[in-house]
């Protein structure tokens, strides 16, 4: 033994005959606990930013109704805010997805768009949608999802 190089691999790894341990259950598992426990945080935190957004949509319609029907840009507006509830539900859909891992794509679809500052939320969405697409594309993880597509 104190000839050994205290630097080199093992002996047991050494070995060319040994074969690579196969996936099992419990590291599937693994994988899906630890997406269970790392992606809810996010998916919560999104969800509530989507929330957030649709309520202050709905504020901004009731309190500048009025001026906007008095300027004649009733239908614009009216449009506009409708996309914007859209938006925040569309993310909302996909925060949920995220939290009950269902669906990767809707997942990650919704950290996409809580990234892109179209929002009313949008200050506090970026940095959380960031979070949560750093999270989804951690190897591993879109293997915790029930669908990936």
């Amino acid at each position: 033994m104190p000839d050994e190089n205290p630097y080199s691999a093992p002996s047991h790894h050494a070995e060319k005959d040994e074969a690579v341990a196969p996936v099992t259950e419990d590291s599937r598992l693994d994988y899906a606990r630890y997406a269970k426990e790392s992606l809810f945080l996010p998916g919560l935190s999104i969800l509530f930013n989507a929330i957030a957004g649709i309520i202050l949509d709905v504020v901004l319609l009731q309190q500048n109704w009025d001026a906007a029907v008095s300027n004649g840009n009733s239908q614009p507006f009216l449009i506009t805010i409708i996309a914007l509830i859209l938006y925040n539900l569309f993310i909302a859909f996909g925060a949920t997805e995220m939290m009950r891992r269902k669906s990767f794509t809707f997942a990650l679809l919704a950290c996409i768009l809580t990234i892109i500052p179209l929002s009313t939320c949008c200050l506090i969405g970026v940095p959380l949608g960031a979070w949560g697409f750093n999270l989804l594309l951690k190897p591993g993880i879109n293997t915790a999802f029930s669908r990936t597509i």
